[in-house]
């Protein structure tokens, strides 16, 4: 490991320890200034979702100014509306892991929205994911109002400006994770900023069953850290919203088809060219790779093959050409000659060398 990297996981580590830090003070500040600004809970809540303090923080918000701070605090900077007609009735709870971060909000008609300023607080370079348990929520963005009903699932990006509003009592889980981490599960995760999907949906059922876990027993059991739980709900969802844009992807197929072999064609000389790497790139799962393939009825490694054979076949054609077979297979990617003179003989009839001697002949 150099030391950039050293420095890197330093500073990632240092600014999670003051996160952490930041928001047992904020809390702890704020229990100790009585009920008029916040109340500890520690005792079940409404929602079922009380995280005790040594594991977590659930505290009831009275006070705007210390509900915005409390968020900042935990890594989402929100602006809170300051309506002081309606006295402010929130609880949040935030759980923070080393990659994740979740939180169980609950509480009366409130509004929140960022901005290029709340933006600027936490960088936004995250992803979340919010579940609707209650009520619901009003979300508004630069591509229009989204109505958020209980059971459904919407996918945010922390550098989109937005705004949430909750016209009426409600119950919400958000999992917030650094883009990175999202990567992992979910190639081209921020394309799925401002997916919604509803809670009839088997999709939505799942990963629903699975946040409501989460929030009612994962995240209030004191016998084990959450952590392991969440980084497998994380795979969970990975899975689910890759599982669900195949099913829905029919149409652009055929231009992906193109676009992929347009890639293989430049990459043929690559002998570590797979499936595996085909579908990174392009963002999609290995599964549904083959399925683009199959649906023309080829697979990813035929079509490999007999490009690269094809190509092979060209160069030995040329007279003038001084490489050895062995070169000219190499360098169009075959790692195997013996492999590759049974190949060609299948798809051609002739060995390589038959092949060339017949051209070079024609050429007298």
């Amino acid at each position: 490991m150099d030391a950039s990297t050293v420095a890197e996981e330093t500073t990632q580590g240092s600014s999670r320890v003051k996160v952490e830090r930041g928001v047992v003070a904020l809390i702890d500040e704020v229990e100790q200034k009585g009920t008029h600004a916040a109340t500890s809970v520690n005792s079940l809540g409404d929602d079922g979702c009380i995280i005790r303090k040594n594991r977590s923080h659930r505290v009831q918000f009275r006070d705007h100014d210390q509900l915005r701070e409390a968020l900042t605090a935990g890594g989402l900077a929100l602006s809170v509306d300051a309506d002081h007609s309606n006295p402010l009735n929130v609880q949040v709870g935030i759980q923070i892991t080393d990659t994740l971060k979740t939180l169980t909000v609950s509480g009366d008609p409130i509004g929140v929205s960022r901005g290029h300023v709340e933006v600027s607080y936490d960088d936004g370079a995250f992803l979340g994911v919010l579940f609707q348990k209650a009520g619901r929520t009003v979300r508004s963005s630069l591509q229009g109002q989204t109505i958020i009903n209980p059971g459904d699932l919407v996918i945010w990006h922390g550098r989109h400006s937005l705004r949430f509003d909750m016209p009426e009592y409600f119950q919400k889980v958000c999992l917030l994770a650094p883009i990175e981490t999202f990567e992992r599960v979910l190639p081209d995760a921020e394309s799925y900023a401002g997916l919604h999907l509803q809670e009839h949906l088997n999709v939505s059922r799942l990963l629903g069953a699975c946040f409501s876990t989460l929030a009612n027993r994962v995240l209030t059991n004191d016998t084990e850290p959450p952590n392991t739980a969440l980084e497998v709900a994380l795979d969970l969802l990975g899975a689910a919203l890759t599982r669900h844009r195949e099913s829905n992807d029919i149409g652009p197929r055929t231009n992906l088809f193109q676009r992929i072999t347009t890639f293989i064609e430049k990459r043929l000389g690559d002998s570590q060219l797979s499936p595996t790497m085909l579908a990174a790139i392009h963002h999609i799962s290995t599964r549904y790779l083959h399925l683009v393939f199959s649906e023309r009825g080829t697979t990813v490694g035929t079509w490999i093959r007999s490009r690269r054979l094809a190509r092979c076949r060209e160069e030995l054609a040329k007279p003038r050409s001084d490489r050895t077979i062995t070169e000219i297979s190499m360098g169009w990617g075959f790692n195997d000659v013996a492999h590759f003179s049974r190949s060609f003989k299948s798809a051609y009839g002739v060995s390589p060398l038959t092949f060339r001697l017949a051209r070079r002949r024609l050429h007298r």
